[in-house]
């Protein structure tokens, strides 16, 4: 019997993590910014929060996500009474589809949340139980070499996602 291969053309490739953490941030917080070599997403989980990214300014709600390219300085303050509740990954990216997630603000599909909660369930039940921060999921536990792969996977699906579905 015949059979005929398919390549796999890559069009995302991420080869480092740089940060991953959730957290809640009070009605209060101003984060006075950064910029850096590496691309960072900011995902609302629960709130309102005022981005600023170069000269554009955006209000994000829960559902939302930013997608900062590199060396775009980015800052934010919280917009809503009762604080937010943010998720935030950066990393190393290129690949043909990373010029489409530039200056994006995307509202996630449902299918797209449940990419991110299924990520969310699996790195709040590997992560390092002896962190310095409870926060940080690159912090994981070292019984499981396949972390940070499965962490990586499940970003590709849901960025993937993102390109096709926007």
């Amino acid at each position: 019997m015949f059979w005929e291969s398919f390549n796999v053309e890559e069009q995302l490739h991420i080869e480092r993590f740089y940060s991953f953490f959730e957290a809640h941030y009070d009605a209060l917080f101003r984060f006075s910014g950064e910029s850096h070599y590496f691309w960072e997403c900011v995902y609302v989980k629960e709130g309102e929060i005022c981005v600023s990214a170069d000269e554009r300014i955006y209000d994000l709600t829960a559902g939302e996500i930013i997608i900062h390219k590199p060396l775009e300085f980015h800052k934010f303050h919280i917009n809503s009474e009762t604080g937010a509740h943010l998720i935030v990954f950066s990393f190393s990216l290129d690949g043909i589809f990373s010029d489409y997630l530039r200056n994006k603000i995307i509202k996630l599909s449902e299918d797209e949340k449940h990419i991110l909660n299924l990520l969310l369930n699996y790195v709040r039940t590997h992560k390092n139980p002896h962190a310095n921060n409870p926060e940080d999921f690159l912090e994981y536990d070292s019984r499981y070499p396949e972390y940070m792969q499965i962490v990586r996977s499940y970003i590709y699906i849901l960025l993937l996602s993102l390109t096709s579905n926007n």
